[in-house]
């Protein structure tokens, strides 16, 4: 009985959700600080930034499958730039029958120019839904130079995604973790 409520204990810490309500979080330790925004509104409402680098990375093979882990696996190579900032371009996150899977995380490193900008109030940003395939579909997107897809229809095991693409709209069909471009 004392080691099922062990395990239960060390389980139960799998399962949790860390969200940030602040518009930017520092993750420190190792050799760099490295300060996250969770828009890139949030980021440029400090002023001008300059874009240095796109790090894609995911909380695989990791205890922590949050935003936040995800992250605290790809700092290395966001700091590997040059930079100490970095805002959150996408994140999605998979989920099997309610078990949270591995999440997926896109950050672009930056440097401020140095430059301010006349102080605008910061919103909150607007809860986006993604699918299951949204990384997927990112990537498939990205391939083909296009922008980041939303979430058109979830009917299980299939998603549509929507993405801009030289004045065109596409529509990006995913289905077993499979996506293709459909028109």
């Amino acid at each position: 009985m004392k080691y099922l409520l062990i395990a239960l204990l060390a389980l139960s810490g799998c399962t949790g959700t860390q969200v940030s309500t602040e518009p930017s979080q520092v993750f420190d330790g190792g050799s760099c600080d490295l300060r996250v925004y969770q828009t890139k509104g949030m980021a440029t409402a400090n002023g001008e930034i300059k874009e240095v680098c796109v790090v894609r990375g995911s909380s695989a093979f990791s205890w922590n499958h949050t935003e936040s882990g995800a992250i605290k696996k790809v700092k290395k190579k966001v700091c590997a730039c040059g930079v100490q900032n970095a805002y959150i371009q996408s994140s999605a996150r998979e989920s099997d029958m309610g078990v949270n899977g591995v999440s997926y995380i896109t950050l672009v490193g930056f440097n401020y120019t140095g430059e301010k900008k006349q102080a605008a109030p910061i919103e909150a940003p607007k809860p986006t839904k993604t699918g299951k395939y949204q990384y997927n579909a990112s990537e498939l997107a990205r391939e083909h130079g296009c922008g980041e897809p939303k979430l058109l229809t979830q009917n299980p095991p299939t998603e549509m995604f929507e993405t801009a693409c030289g004045g065109n709209n596409y529509v990006i069909k995913c289905e077993w973790n499979q996506c293709q471009v459909v028109r």
